[in-house]
């Protein structure tokens, strides 16, 4: 996994890559004033031009590259860059193409001196705050190298985290946000004493697991009771002494007693299917088709008969309309059905 941008070491200290180095919002918000470029022949200083002092290194990502001199001054050099940074409450950013190696070096070298650490305990730091570094096999010997040396000044003298004295309280808030980062050792627990254990919250049940107890309202031991048919409900609140009544429903007598009926009748009912026999089976089944077809044929019919009255009635009641509507017919003249027509 690899991160892109700046990530924080420390108070007023960061480590980046190119991105970070380009990010205006990024120097602007965490007052970044110095920047140190271990890349300055791949990534231009973007921010001379409104007053950030740079620190150049023309660092190669290779094998070849030598980053400790003899004396140490380079180092020296960087170490005051740094702290006098600091020291007025403004920000540094180190940063390289990618920001895993010439970075990590540089900022490695100024812990080891600030703090007195080793080389372990300081990448084990930097491995924390940055995942994902990869340091060359080269850069480790030449950091190894730069520890001999600073062993040789009384710089170093810390190797373990579990040192708690005589640190400042910057260092001292270093090492407890690793320390507090760290998964700690799994605790197994081991029940020496087999005693039963005492609950200090006691349920309706008295922990007797007796679910009916802690789910119904009508058992007179619940925490709502039931009265009246109405449930009594008690402030939760310490020192609350209101009770409000909610009513409830409650089933009838008659209706359970038919639910308890039919309930008892199934069984009985399953007894006498399973006593009867393949033949008798048979003879039922065929009976009740015949059954059903007469059901099927009465249905037919009276479907007919309902249609036919529907269609009788109809006609009585248009019938009827015509008649209550002030239409006059023409009298019939003679008692012959034909009438004269007139040419």
């Amino acid at each position: 996994m690899e991160f892109i941008g700046a990530l924080k070491v420390k108070d007023g200290l960061f480590i980046g890559d190119e991105f970070s180095a380009q990010d205006l919002e990024f120097v602007v918000a965490n007052k970044v004033t110095h920047i140190i470029n271990c890349a300055s022949k791949q990534v231009a200083n973007h921010w001379e031009a409104i007053g950030v002092k740079y620190f150049p290194l023309y660092w190669q990502d290779n094998e070849s590259q030598v980053i400790i001199d003899k004396k140490g001054h380079l180092f020296n050099k960087i170490y005051d860059f740094i702290e006098s940074t600091l020291s007025t409450g403004e920000s540094v950013l180190v940063h390289s193409v990618r920001g895993q190696c010439r970075c990590i070096c540089v900022v490695a070298s100024y812990i080891m001196r600030k703090y007195r650490w080793n080389l372990f305990k300081t990448l084990e730091f930097l491995n924390f705050r940055r995942p994902d570094m990869e340091v060359r096999p080269n850069f480790l010997s030449q950091l190894s190298f730069l520890e001999k040396k600073y062993n040789k000044k009384g710089y170093i003298t810390t190797s373990d985290w579990s040192e708690t004295q005589r640190l400042t309280e910057d260092e001292l808030l270093i090492r407890n946000t690793y320390m507090n980062a760290q998964l700690g050792p799994i605790v197994e627990e081991n029940d020496t004493n087999n005693k039963e254990k005492s609950f200090i919250v006691n349920w309706a049940d008295n922990g007797e697991d007796d679910k009916e107890k802690l789910v119904d309202i009508m058992h007179p031991a619940s925490k709502n009771p039931l009265e009246n048919g109405t449930v009594i409900i008690r402030s939760c609140l310490k020192g609350g002494i209101q009770e409000f009544r909610v009513p409830i429903f409650k089933p009838r007598k008659k209706t359970l007693k038919k639910v308890e009926e039919l309930i008892g009748s199934i069984p009985k009912q399953v007894e006498k299917i399973s006593k009867i026999n393949g033949d008798e089976l048979m003879k039922l089944t065929a009976s009740l088709e015949e059954s059903w077809k007469d059901v099927k044929k009465t249905s037919k019919v009276s479907v007919k008969n309902n249609l036919q009255t529907r269609s009788f009635s109809a006609t009585q009641k248009n019938i009827k309309e015509r008649n209550s509507s002030g239409k006059k017919h023409r009298p019939k003249t003679g008692n012959s059905p034909n009438r004269s027509k007139r040419y």
